[in-house]
């Protein structure tokens, strides 16, 4: 194998292309946060039941899917993870899912409220009404 020539022209070359890596993966994350910013500037909320969550033993990252209802009107949404959001979420399971007025596939389940019993979806509202989830 041949040894790269560590000259000033090779080292500028691959700043450069650091940087502009960087650059791209800042770009990506700032334009989630905003996705994620926007859906609860104007948002409702419903009861997500969880369809599907897996752990793989390697790569690609865990990943979640729920449905939830809007006026009826059945959803699905799907989420990747880094990390799980918590051990022994399992099929069957309900949260609240925040949903976007603007366009209601936008939405995220909120695994911090669970739904145990049927008044509870009432109570969290009564609750976010003072202090929304974010």
């Amino acid at each position: 194998m041949k040894k790269i020539k560590w000259t000033k022209k090779n080292i500028l070359i691959w700043g450069m292309l650091t940087v502009f890596a960087l650059m791209v993966i800042k770009i990506a994350s700032r334009s989630i946060d905003n996705d994620i910013k926007s859906l609860f500037d104007d948002c409702e909320y419903s009861v997500g039941t969880v369809k599907t969550f897996f752990i793989p033993n390697n790569p690609p990252r865990p990943y979640l899917r729920y449905k939830y209802y809007v006026d009826g009107v059945e959803f699905e949404g799907r989420e990747y993870y880094k990390f799980p959001p918590r051990e022994g979420v399992e099929a069957g399971e309900r949260y609240i899912v925040a949903y976007s007025n603007k366009n209601v596939k936008k939405s995220v389940m909120f695994f911090n409220y669970p739904i145990k019993q049927d008044d509870d979806f009432e109570k969290y509202l009564e609750k976010f009404k003072v202090n929304p989830p974010r």
